[in-house]
This record gives structure tokens, C-alpha cells and sequence, in this order.
């Protein structure tokens, strides 16, 4: 029996097969390659390098050259789990055109989410053994999901603010909807990835602000139930059934966060469990949210509330005259309405 020189498609380890067999085991990994592809394979870049600069791409953020990268590895073996999830990875933080700000705005995300999901799908049915691999690709999902929610270093954002920075250019509610669905989709997309890869309880975390955010919305897009309202299902099933403890500890950590907060009052009175704070979010929510002027309001004072926050809270003078000319006339406000409704 002859035997000719030859490179394994999956590990990238140089070997000799036999020349009168079509498929034959790499004696490094053992996965049983094509005769024909592994001799001819010879001479052309080690797709094992080639992932690895791909990989290096997507930690250093050059996410186009790594998907450049990944696409050279399955063109000569797409069979390669690694390389189909790295090009997920890769392609998991879009860059949407601020002009599509209208009702083609999910035209730009939904593309964007099928092929990721194709992508992981492919991966993770073609089986990935290595368990080091697997959690660092989770870390890029994850990462993803939230620098898409809105997520710093210092933790998160709070769900008001994130809300506000999706709608404060959109015109209506219709569209504000429209645009924070989309992108929760493509969150809970990278989420479910996550999990899948390595369940965590951080990824539990993140779920749990990430549907905060939905509930915070005043009008979700008409076409939710279709595409996210599943997706969300599924995830949650998903975090119950591996722990349900991660998702009520994440939920109630993220209840006390957001998105309830009121920005102002808790700046001036220093407590976010001041009676008269209590009180203004029981009024928002309860009376305040329920009339189209009240939303409207609800919007800009996320988007302006955080600015005027952090001024109050630096300066004694200005704490005590937000609560003199805001907090106070505006609690009793609220208590009064709040007993004419009853």
C-alpha cells in the first residue's frame, strides 16, 4: 500500500494517507477527512493559523478581517465548526446606518440575525470539543449582547436610558418600537448563543435587563410575537431549566437597578426608597404611562433625566432647590391625582 503526503482539514496537522482509499482518520484528531481534499490541501495556508488570526480579529474588534478570515478556512473545509462559529462571532456587532432610523430599520437587523443564528446552528450541530474554545466564544456573544443593551465597564446603563438612546430620533411610537425590538432581537440572538455555548449566570443577567427593557417600552413593534416573543421564550426555558436561582436572583438585582428609576428625585432626596420617590414611580407607571402626552413625557425625561441627575447631585444648592421647585410640588401632584383616580 502507497502512501502520499496530505493535511487534515480539521486540525491543520501534516499526514500521510493511503493512496487507494477515499476517506481515511487523521492520527492527531482522529476526524475522518476525504482523501482527496487532505492531499490536496498540501502546499495552501494551515487553516488551523487561519483561524487563529481570525480569532485574534475578533478580540481586537476588526470584525470584517475576521470574517474574511473564517470564510478562507470553510471555503476548503466547511465542515469546520470553529471557523462557522467564529464567523457568527464576527458577524454578531452590525454597524446600522444611522439614516435607517424609519420602518426599515428591522430590514437592516433581520438579515443580520438569521445568518448569525445559521451560522451557531451550523457550529453547534457539527459538534465543538474543545471546552476552552466553547467558553471564549461565549464571552463574544455575551460581549455583543451588551454592547448592544448599552453596557460600560463601571455595569449597566440604566434600561431608561438605553430605551431613550433607540427612539430619541424616531418620530412616533410606531417606529421607537420598531427599532428597540429589532435590536432586542438581535441581543437575545446573541444571548441564546451564549448559553448554549456555556451556560452562566451572567448571561441570566443579561436576559433579565434585557427583558426589563422590553417591559419598559410603551409600545412594542406589532411584529414581535412573531420573531422576538419566541426567541425570548425559549432563552427563558432555557436559564429555568439549567437554574432557575440564576434568573430570580438576576431579576431582582435588575428589578432594584431599572427600570423603574427616577432619576431626578433619587438624586435629590439621595434614596431610591424615599417615599416620595416610590410615590413618582407609582404614578408614572400607574396614571402617568397610561395617556399618549405621558409617554411623549416619559421619553424625554429619560433622555434629558440623567444629565439633570448628575448635576443635582453634585451641588447642595441645587439638591435643595430641585426639591423646593420639582420634587415636592410634583409629589403632591402625583398623590393628589393619584386619589382622584381611585
Amino acid at each position: 500500500m502507497a502512501f502520499k503526503a496530505a493535511q487534515c482539514p480539521s486540525c491543520g496537522s501534516n499526514i500521510q494517507v493511503p493512496d487507494d482509499r477515499d476517506r481515511a482518520n487523521c492520527m492527531y484528531c482522529g476526524s475522518s477527512i476525504s482523501v482527496k481534499e487532505a492531499t490536496a490541501m498540501i502546499g495552501l495556508p494551515d487553516p488551523h493559523n487561519i483561524l487563529k488570526v481570525a480569532i485574534g480579529f475578533i478580540e481586537s474588534g476588526n470584525f470584517r478581517e475576521a470574517d474574511i478570515q473564517t470564510t478562507k478556512v470553510l471555503e476548503h473545509n466547511p465542515e469546520n465548526s470553529k471557523a462557522w462559529l467564529c464567523k457568527a462571532a464576527a458577524n454578531c456587532f452590525p454597524v446600522f446606518e444611522v439614516s435607517a432610523l424609519g420602518p426599515t430599520f428591522f430590514q437592516q437587523v433581520e438579515p443580520v440575525v438569521k445568518q448569525v443564528r445559521s451560522w451557531a446552528d451550523q457550529a453547534l450541530t457539527l459538534g465543538i470539543d474543545d471546552i476552552d474554545f466553547k467558553s471564549r466564544a461565549a464571552e463574544w456573544f455575551l460581549k455583543s449582547a451588551k454592547h448592544h443593551l448599552g453596557e460600560r465597564s463601571r455595569g449597566f446603563v440604566s434600561n431608561n436610558e438605553t430605551v431613550a438612546r433607540w427612539t430619541c430620533f424616531s418620530l412616533s411610537a410606531e417606529i421607537a418600537g420598531l427599532r428597540a425590538c429589532s435590536i432586542l432581537y438581535l441581543v437575545l440572538t446573541c444571548l441564546k448563543i451564549a448559553f448554549a455555548l456555556k451556560p452562566s449566570r451572567e448571561v441570566a443577567a443579561v436576559f433579565s435587563n434585557a427583558k426589563l427593557l422590553f417591559q419598559t417600552l410603551s409600545r412594542p413593534h406589532r411584529d414581535w410575537q412573531s420573531y422576538g416573543q419566541p426567541l425570548m421564550v425559549q432563552l427563558e426555558e432555557a436559564i429555568i431549566n439549567h437554574n432557575p436561582e440564576w434568573l430570580t436572583a438576576a431579576t431582582a438585582a435588575s428589578e432594584r437597578r431599572g427600570p423603574t428609576g427616577c432619576y431626578v428625585a433619587t438624586s435629590t432626596l439621595g434614596d431610591y426608597d424615599h417615599p416620595d420617590v416610590i410615590l413618582l414611580r407609582t404614578f408614572r407607571d400607574k396614571l402617568l404611562s397610561q395617556f399618549p402626552l405621558g409617554r411623549l413625557f416619559i421619553r424625554q425625561y429619560y433622555r434629558f433625566g440623567p444629565d439633570l441627575a448628575k448635576a443635582i447631585e453634585g451641588s447642595a444648592f441645587l439638591r435643595w432647590l430641585s426639591y423646593r421647585v420639582v420634587v415636592r410640588p410634583a409629589a403632591v401632584s402625583a398623590r393628589f391625582l393619584m386619589r382622584k383616580t381611585r
